[in-house]
């Protein structure tokens, strides 16, 4: 099949989208069209450390894995997109 087919049959409704999945094959979680870095890397790790397992909140287990960082002193800007430089903004 196509990716036009397959992102049909995922139901993806926007572009550029991020489906991940686990090692059988089933969907753990996905991120449309709105790609901030902490988010990104944050769905990465919540599936290939696989805290989705224990944590089926990603919101909640993103709140988690942003309090680590600020617990080891690191300013965690959960709003820069890739294109910004750390620090843009003030949240």
């Amino acid at each position: 099949m196509t990716a036009r087919e397959w992102a049909k049959k995922l139901d993806i409704k926007y572009a550029p989208s991020i489906v991940v999945f686990n090692s059988e094959g089933k969907e753990v979680i996905r991120s449309e069209a709105d790609f901030k870095v902490f988010h990104t890397q944050g769905i990465f790790h919540y599936v290939l450390s696989g805290a989705y397992r224990k944590q089926p909140s990603f919101q909640r287990y993103l709140n988690e894995y942003a309090e680590h960082f600020r617990e080891q002193g690191s300013n965690v800007d959960i709003w820069r997109y890739a294109n910004e430089k750390p620090g843009k903004r003030e949240h």
